[in-house]
Order: structure tokens, then sequence, then C-alpha cells
């Protein structure tokens, strides 16, 4: 198969988008901080777990979030209140499109297409049935490659660093 300059620009335009991009970074104060994370997933390190949940609930005094990731199996996942003075720096976790979809989609149709274009056929693969299995394959392992490439160029970032109150 011969790639025209339109393909290599294509292909080179969606290798970069999947590029991840540097998480963005924002100063908050702790009263601030309720209106923009409460019911959302954060991420946080407290006493050197790192603990990812959403977050239920900004208080005064502290952040409730309900873990359901820890890089400790011995912290409970659930419901629990981590203290003002332990939060210094929290991360906010958002999917901001559906690309997982497009991407589950679109990759089934581009594999078919460098395949056939490859000259991958009944002919070439000397069987029916080896040709529509090797199909199958390509096309299943490219819808799940495709989601997964898709929630990862979805996926957005923002490190928040709380200020003192007051400042931003």
């Amino acid at each position: 198969m011969r790639w025209s300059r339109l393909h290599v620009v294509m292909a080179a335009a969606l290798l970069i988008q999947s590029l991840p991009a540097a998480p963005a970074q924002r100063s908050l104060p702790w009263n601030e901080l309720g209106r923009v994370v409460t019911a959302k997933r954060v991420s946080l390190e407290v006493d050197r777990v790192r603990i990812e949940g959403q977050a239920l609930e900004v208080s005064g005094d502290a952040l409730v979030i309900d873990v359901r990731k820890t890089s400790d199996t011995a912290v409970p996942k659930g419901r629990r209140t981590v203290p003002r003075q332990s939060v210094v720096l929290l991360r906010l976790i958002e999917h901001r499109s559906p690309f997982r979809v497009v991407a589950a989609v679109l990759l089934p149709v581009g594999v078919a297409y460098v395949a056939t274009s490859a000259g991958f056929d009944e002919d070439t693969v000397n069987s029916e049935k080896k040709f529509f299995a090797g199909m199958l394959a390509m096309l299943i392992g490219s819808i799940v490659g495709g989601y997964y490439l898709g929630r990862a160029i979805d996926r957005s970032t923002t490190e928040i660093t709380i200020a003192a109150d007051g400042s931003t």
C-alpha cells in the first residue's frame, strides 16, 4: 500500500492530538474550593497515600470524599473526611467530550480501510474463514483500542493548589 500525503498528515494529526497535555494549574482559597470540586472526581495525596473519588462536600475544616480508588489496600474505600490542613494540592479529573465513542466507531472503520487497501482479502489469506476471523479480530481490537484511546484523550486534569483565604 502506498501512503498519500493526506494519509500521513491525518495520521500525524491524530497522534499529536492524542498526546496527553500537561495538567492545567489553578490556585484557589479554601472557601472557594467547594463550588469548583463538589460532586466532581478528585485525586489527592493524604499521608503518602493517593486517594481518588467523588468530592461530596467542602466544609470550613474538612473535605468529604467518597473514596473509589486508593494506592494502599489498607485504606478503606467509601466516605472519608480529610482535614483541611492535609489538603495542599488536589487534582480535579474531568472528561470533557465523548471522544471515546467517536474513536471506538472511527478506528474500526480506519482499520478496515487500511486492511482492505493493503490487500488483506480472501484471495491473499487463502481461506474465507481465515479472512473473516482476521477481520473480526482486527475490528474487535480496534473498537476496544479506540475506546481506550478516546478515554485517554477525553480526560482533563486540573491541579488545584490551596491558597491562603482571600488570595488567588
